[in-house]
Parts: structure tokens; sequence; C-alpha cells
């Protein structure tokens, strides 16, 4: 029912691959469409989507011609999203058209799984998908500078974490080896798999614990170099 929203797909995702920098041009500083344009397609999206998922749910079958009103209705609405992402993409520099690929691939895929569920009891898991990627166009960033800082923040964030259990794994180490007799050691390495640090692997786990720190700060000044500037008293610009 859906199998032309992957025809869609694959007459423009050619579209959204990278090219030459003379084929590229210059990246674009604003965002070439308007946030109004975005969130009307997004309701036209959710609105085709849940429709679907209900004419589905008491058709009479794949042919059932309320069903397929419905179906054509859902590829227009992703036919329209698609366009505005290749709107976006006129500009784009690596992050954002990476981001993209990424939106448009995976909405094809969920929409296409929608329509291949029809009748069977994942159809409802499949309509949630669908409506996962459209969030995820909804969010799409607006400009390079927006898909550059998101990359740098979702990097940050997997830094933070990894820094953390590093910071974790050397107090707890510390602990056993301060507080612990050589048989509580010898119990808890059974369990984890892990032997005991030697003095030479402290200092290695110690300095990379610094570097980390290091790279983390880092990563927040090149986010913040990414903000658009402000007009003096004006609010801070939320990442789209």
């Amino acid at each position: 029912l859906l199998s032309a929203t992957g025809r869609v797909w694959n007459d423009i995702k050619g579209e959204l691959d990278d090219k030459s920098e003379a084929e590229e041009g210059e990246p674009a500083e604003a965002a070439p469409v308007p946030t109004d344009e975005l969130k009307k397609i997004t309701k036209w999206l959710q609105h085709a989507v849940t429709k679907f998922s209900a004419s589905a749910a008491v058709c009479d079958g794949p042919k059932d011609p309320a069903l397929k009103s419905m179906s054509e209705e859902l590829v227009k609405a992703f036919t329209a999203a698609l366009g505005t992402l290749l709107s976006i993409r006129r500009g784009a520099g690596p992050s954002l058209r990476r981001e993209l690929r990424d939106i448009a691939g995976g909405l094809a895929k969920a929409a296409d799984s929608l329509g291949a569920a029809v009748g069977t009891p994942g159809m409802a898991v499949c309509a949630g998908q669908v409506l996962d990627r459209v969030k995820h166009f909804e969010r799409v960033s607006g400009s390079n500078r927006a898909a550059t800082r998101r990359k740098i923040l979702t990097s940050l964030t997997q830094l933070r974490d990894a820094s953390k259990e590093l910071k974790e794994a050397l107090q707890e180490k510390g602990s056993e080896a301060g507080g612990d007799s050589d048989d509580d050691l010898d119990l808890a390495d059974s369990m984890c798999g892990e032997d005991e640090l030697e003095p030479e692997e402290r200092v290695v786990m110690d300095a990379v614990a610094v570097a980390v720190g290091i790279l983390e700060e880092l990563l927040k000044q090149a986010s913040a170099a990414c903000m658009p500037a402000q007009s003096s008293g004006a609010e801070p610009t939320p990442l789209p």
C-alpha cells in the first residue's frame, strides 16, 4: 500500500549524497525552509499516519477504497516531507547532509514497514515507529551551524558518559585496594572478570581521564562557537 514511499525515496536519495566541492558550492548561512512550513508539513504527516492507521484497523483489507484513499494522502505528505529535506539540502555542509539522509531514509523505511504491516498484529507498532521518525523530521537542523552543534553535543554526551564510567572505575579500584582484604579483592575480581590495576596501568588511566576532561572542555567551546550571535539582551536560540 505504501510502496510508493520507497520509490519516491529511491528517486531522490541521490540528491542527498555528497558531491564534489565544486558542485557543493558555499555552505548556506540561513535556514532555507521557514519553521512554520516545517511545522505545517509535520502536522500533515502526523495526521495522515493517524488516519491511515485508523482506517487500516477497521478496513476489509488492503484493497478497501477508503484505505487506498488514506494511503494516497500519506504518500503525498511523505513526498512533501522529502521535498522539504531537499530544499534544506541546498548549501548543506557534511553534518547537515548526513542528518538529512538519516531522517529521509529512516522515514522511508518506517513508512514502507507500515504499509507491509496492514492487517497484522504489528501494525500499531509500525505506526508508532513512523510517528517517531516524523518527530525526527520535525527536529531537523535548519542550518549548518545547528547540525554541526548537534553533532558536537552528541559526541560530548558520549564523552561525558565514558568519562563518568572511567572515573567510577578508578574510584572503585582505589577503594577496593585501600579497604578490602585480599580475599574480598579476589572474590570481586572473579565476579567482574577483571584484575586489579597495576601501578603503570593506573598512571595511564589517570592520564586518559585528564585528556578526556580537556577534550570535553574543547567540545564545549566548539558547541558555543556554533551558536548564532545574539543581540544584547536577547534570549539564546534553542537547538531545533
